[in-house]
């Protein structure tokens, strides 16, 4: 199963051998996500260990080793949709597969899902992920922008 590793502000950052690890046992590409400027910044694609530790030691430097901001990143295990960079997660909420696609987007709010959605995942070129947002969570969130603090929706 994909790993999302999510950070609060002030918390402690996972080690690079940590890091390297989950890379290592979910090698199908990897992600972030953080808030910039009030926006979240979603930056993926990053198809080996390499790029990966590279671009996090950058975001490290950027970001003072995100003291006052959080993080999430995503190392995944490919389930449908091909292993390519367009299909590494995080994802914004949009019913754009352009967008879903885009390795660099900025966005109002985001998602990393782990497993796999059954049911989804049938249509060219999409993962599992990238249809479900599509068809369930793009007019869940069109019609309750807050859906994701609702305990009752959460449960759904």
């Amino acid at each position: 199963m994909c790993i999302i590793i999510s950070e609060e502000k002030n918390a402690r950052l996972p080690k690079e051998e940590e890091l390297k690890n989950s890379f290592e046992y979910n090698r199908d590409g990897a992600g972030f996500m953080y808030v910039e400027n009030g926006q979240v910044i979603i930056d993926k694609g990053y198809m080996t260990y390499d790029e990966f530790i590279r671009h996090y030691r950058k975001l490290l430097k950027r970001f003072n080793n995100f003291k006052n901001k959080s993080l999430v990143i995503h190392c995944r295990i490919g389930t449908s949709g091909g292993n390519t960079k367009a299909n590494t997660h995080p994802y914004p909420i949009t019913d754009n597969a352009s967008l879903l696609h885009n390795t660099k987007v900025i966005t109002d709010i985001g998602i990393a899902h782990n497993g796999v959605i059954h049911g989804y995942g049938e249509l060219k070129g999409l993962s599992d992920t990238q249809e479900f947002i599509m068809k369930y969570i793009t007019p869940l969130y069109d019609n309750y922008k807050n859906f994701y603090k609702n305990e009752e929706i959460m449960k759904g």
